[in-house]
């Protein structure tokens, strides 16, 4: 009954996160990988359609595929359940050499990290009769590094779309995607904050005072021969 549905039903069949799983152009069908008798939960499984983040190819190797997880719970009573990367020989395809970042499609949250040293996430409920749907990202596609070769091939914008920036608990951090050197700057042009990325691909923690975390910054990212510039609008 689309006109007297409630707003927990319009919230679930609104959800453009589920819906760009269900809807994705790889055209992978979902399938039921395991049925755990004794707790009365069914494991679902779904390869997802990815593009790398650099070229912007079509991933094909299914290591690197973001990869949709729906654990159903036919019971009555509210269960917990640890994925791991074997799940007993369920075909996963979590690859042991990827790290991912996992996150809950309902509650619209990122749960967890899978480091490679890591073999499982920690246990999840899900509610008697409901569903927990879990998609599991290769940090490699959401946080990638840039080669010296492939930092020379591509353009500015390219490279510049990929650093990234978030209000973190000690304060405002940025990704940077290969090595240089990262300034923080006012719209007016005063330099707040200056470090070495000497890591790329990873996340920093910029040296600067949380209290003046508000408004727009500008970054600018010296990397090989190359300066890039990134606009960022942080909130209070």
């Amino acid at each position: 009954d689309l006109v007297n549905m409630g707003a927990a039903t319009l919230t679930l069949f609104t959800n453009r996160e589920a819906i760009a799983i269900s809807q994705d152009s790889l055209n992978w069908g979902g399938r039921r990988v395991r049925v755990i008798t004794a707790g009365g939960l069914d494991l679902w499984y779904k390869r997802c359609f990815t593009r790398d983040p650099i070229s912007h190819a079509v991933i094909t190797d299914q290591t690197r595929m973001k990869k949709s997880v729906i654990i159903f719970n036919r019971g009555a009573a509210a269960a917990n359940y640890s994925i791991t990367r074997a799940t007993d020989g369920t075909p996963l395809e979590l690859s042991a050499t990827q790290a991912y970042q996992v996150r809950n499609l309902w509650t619209h949250t990122t749960i967890d990290t899978l480091n490679t040293t890591e073999t499982a996430v920690p246990a999840v409920a899900v509610a008697g009769h409901g569903t927990t749907h879990l998609l599991f990202t290769p940090l490699s596609v959401i946080s990638p590094v840039i080669p010296n070769d492939l930092l020379e091939k591509n353009s500015n914008a390219v490279i510049a779309a990929l650093i990234k920036g978030r209000r973190g608990a000690a304060g405002l951090e940025l990704y940077v995607p290969a090595n240089g050197k990262i300034g923080l700057f006012t719209v007016q042009g005063r330099q707040i904050a200056s470090f070495m990325a000497a890591n790329g691909g990873q996340w920093y923690q910029v040296p600067v005072n949380k209290a003046t975390l508000a408004g727009t910054f500008i970054v600018k990212a010296s990397l090989q021969d190359r300066v890039l510039t990134k606009t960022f609008v942080l909130a209070r």
